[in-house]
């Protein structure tokens, strides 16, 4: 999160665990205090998430979980028409299902 807000206009991050959500805005707070007003959060389940703080989305970067990488990724390419550009790490294997679509 931190080295995206080095390359990006704003950052919006949407977290579901509740510990990582709560320590998200005081860790970019104290090492990043003057990139802070480019930041959001939305603590949420990516899934559920149908509306983003400031204007639309343009790129999407995610560590996803094996479990949901499919799901998640084409639910927000789906909701949010504007991303132009995705980098996502996942495991191999959802990589690989990726790949065949």
């Amino acid at each position: 999160t931190l080295a995206l807000l080095e390359a990006a206009d704003r950052v919006i991050a949407v977290e579901i665990d509740d510990v990582l959500a709560a320590a998200l805005p005081a860790t970019v707070q104290a090492r990043m205090p003057e990139r802070a007003d480019r930041f959001a959060l939305v603590h949420s389940d990516a899934m559920l998430v149908t509306e983003l703080p400031g204007p639309a989305p343009t790129a999407l970067v995610a560590n996803l979980p094996y479990n949901v990488a499919v799901p998640v990724l084409l639910t927000m390419l789906e909701r949010f028409p504007s991303i132009e550009r995705t980098l996502v790490m996942v495991q191999s294997e959802v990589a690989d299902r990726l790949a065949a679509r």
